[in-house]
């Protein structure tokens, strides 16, 4: 009896001590990229897409690609169709041969083949050119935004001397987009309760094209700011009144929406109209003496 309950207890310690582990042994997530120009000659455009693959459902990720940049460069990205729909960061060379970006999902995603984005590079030399996930993370949607560090495979590309093959030329001019919709944007003004800032948060999405570029304008008094381009939010200077947030597809197609900071509206208008108030206040509490007296003096008898 007594072995029996002590084989019980142990088993239940072992059990809540790995919990974790096991639990983290299970979470597959795998980065990947591919592309259709395994070969492919030098001044030419590369095309690489990023999928992520996962058996949990997760909300957010960062990624950074490393490449050598005497062999290529980095032009772009194509978001069309990505599972993303918070953009922490898009893709942007933060130094010569590094790429980083990230992101978060309002819907969780778990499977295979969630597309991130399309990298577009430019071939500069012949050789083979290796492109690597040199950081990869996912955070899990469990509430806690649990880290864990995601599996990866890179991508090695040929590049051929002219000669040997005819270019494959596609500049980001001659790239076509079908798409006749505009972007869609949603802008609300939020208040950071810690030091009372004010923050304009938006979300901007076309799933024909993808977004090319979201810039905001603000306004305080009757002068509006220059357009700035933007991720997800903006910081706004105090007695702004009014926001603009403007996205742009790659198809050329813009959207524009606009929303009032009601509290800063509030502030810089409450003075005066306390004021006003106040002298509509006196205005009438004279008004009223004076006709009394003056009805007094008409008709001293009534």
């Amino acid at each position: 009896m007594i072995s029996n309950r002590l084989f019980f207890w142990l088993t239940i310690l072992i059990s809540v001590f790995l919990a974790p582990l096991t639990s983290n042994a299970q979470i597959a997530s795998h980065f990947y990229l591919e592309s259709d120009q395994a070969k492919i000659a030098e001044s030419s455009d590369l095309f690489v897409n990023v999928y992520l693959d996962t058996n949990k459902d997760i909300n957010a990720f960062d990624l950074s690609l490393s490449y050598v940049p005497d062999k290529i460069n980095f032009v772009d990205d194509d978001n069309t169709g990505s599972i993303v729909s918070i953009w922490a960061g898009s893709p942007k060379e933060i130094s010569p041969g590094l790429v980083s970006f990230s992101g978060g999902l309002t819907k969780p995603f778990s499977g295979t083949r969630g597309f991130l984005t399309k990298l577009h590079f430019h071939t500069l030399a012949a050789g083979e050119s290796q492109i690597s996930i040199s950081a990869n993370n996912v955070y899990l949607a469990n509430g806690l935004g649990t880290k864990i560090k995601a599996e990866s495979s890179d991508l090695v590309v040929t590049i051929l001397p002219a000669e040997e093959s005819s270019p494959n030329i596609v500049s980001p001019t001659t790239l076509q987009y079908d798409d006749s919709t505009p972007p869609e944007i949603n802008l609300e003004v939020v208040r950071n309760l810690i030091d009372g800032t004010s923050l304009a948060v938006f979300q901007t999405s076309d799933h024909e094209s993808g977004i090319k570029e979201t810039e905001v304008r603000s306004r305080i008094g009757f002068s509006w700011s220059a357009w700035k381009p933007v991720e997800n939010f903006s910081t706004l200077a105090r007695g702004v009144w009014v926001v603009e947030a403007r996205a742009t597809n790659r198809a050329g197609l813009e959207s524009l929406k606009r929303t009032y900071v009601w509290h800063e509206i509030w502030k810089e208008t409450r003075t005066p109209l306390f004021t006003l108030l106040a002298f509509l206040l006196v205005g009438f509490a004279v008004y009223f003496h004076y006709r009394r007296v003056y009805n007094k003096y008409k008709n001293p008898y009534a």
